[in-house]
């Protein structure tokens, strides 16, 4: 039955994509509070997560192909490539980080409520709040949203730059 659906989501997520669609199928079936059904001590993933996988894969298909994140893909492959893999302390949770993640946060408002916000603001406050992170499953999550506010500003100059383009 696995083999059936881990097909079908290999076939949404496109050629040459089988190995991401595996992990994320193996993501989803071994996180609990993703998973939606029963079948949690399989360990090989059932067809919920496989087709969830599969359709997750379609959706985030056009970006790993090409833009922000084939581009942050390719320098993580550069990064191992050069340094290996990499096991460095977190360095989290001084109280100085906790004291900036909050004085981020009311100079984000404030830029925000004069129409002056940046992402150099928003960026910012992301990453101080993930400084001030000392549980590693708050900091991983703190640490996503500054990855998806780098791929989204990354997004914003691609956007500006083929508009000045087109312009020019």
């Amino acid at each position: 039955m696995t083999s059936y659906y881990s097909a079908i989501a290999e076939r949404m997520a496109g050629p040459g994509r089988e190995q991401l669609v595996r992990k994320l199928a193996e993501y989803h079936h071994g996180n609990e509070s993703l998973h939606m059904h029963e079948y949690i001590e399989r360990r090989e993933p059932c067809s919920y997560c496989w087709l969830r996988a599969g359709r997750a894969m379609q959706i985030v298909g056009e970006h790993l192909v090409a833009g922000p994140l084939a581009d942050v893909l390719a320098e993580r492959a550069r990064q191992d490539a050069k340094w290996g893999e990499q096991n460095h302390p977190d360095g989290t949770k001084q109280i100085m980080y906790g004291c900036l993640a909050r004085d981020w946060k009311y100079i984000v408002e404030a830029a925000a409520a004069k129409g002056k916000l940046t992402w150099r603001h928003v960026l910012l406050e992301e990453v101080y709040e993930a400084l001030a992170e000392d549980d590693a499953a708050k900091l991983r999550a703190e640490l996503v949203q500054v990855a998806a506010t780098a791929v989204c500003w990354i997004e914003a100059i691609d956007r500006r730059t083929a508009t000045e383009a087109d312009r020019g």
